[in-house]
């Protein structure tokens, strides 16, 4: 299918010199691959997308007088963007070391932080376990789900210290 074809001509002039692709060839492609559903127009040197000499192949200039960016202003606005995201951001709380006390009732705040912002909202979950401290004797076990806003990389969780 037409949707499976992508085409890259060489802008402006060619390898062979008469054979020229102009700004109009450029327009009557686009208007062929809308017609067909065509999967992809491209060009083979973005570079070339400006005026030079004309008749003259450079690898920065299309040997036309059509002014700089003529062929991409022309296929702008054909196809589907699809952006590759980058790897999601990453997930990180650092440890806390506090003395209980003695029958004293205690409060930690333990800040769980993105590695970047995210375009949209990151939820976790998450349980607090043993280390050196001990559920029940040195604190209260918590279990729950953190929500980061879009933009967000920085959120609180709360965990009760109890005191001997």
């Amino acid at each position: 299918s037409w949707s499976q074809v992508g085409v890259t001509p060489m802008i402006g002039v060619n390898d062979v010199l008469t054979e020229v692709f102009t700004v109009a060839d450029a327009q009557a492609l686009e208007n062929f691959a809308r017609a067909k559903g065509m999967g992809m127009l491209s060009m083979w040197s973005l570079t070339r997308d400006n005026p030079g000499t004309l008749g003259q192949a450079t690898n920065y200039a299309s040997g036309t007088t059509a002014p700089a960016g003529s062929f991409s202003a022309t296929w702008n606005d054909y196809g589907t963007v699809n952006p590759i995201a980058g790897p999601p951001p990453s997930i990180s709380i650092a440890d806390l070391a506090v003395a209980e006390g003695n029958g004293e009732h205690a409060h930690f705040m333990f800040v769980v932080t993105l590695s970047k912002p995210s375009s949209q909202p990151v939820t976790v979950s998450y349980t607090t376990s043993n280390g050196t401290a001990v559920a029940g004797t040195d604190y209260t076990a918590s279990t729950g789900v953190i929500e980061f806003a879009a933009g967000v990389t920085s959120r609180t969780v709360h965990v009760d210290i109890l005191g001997d």
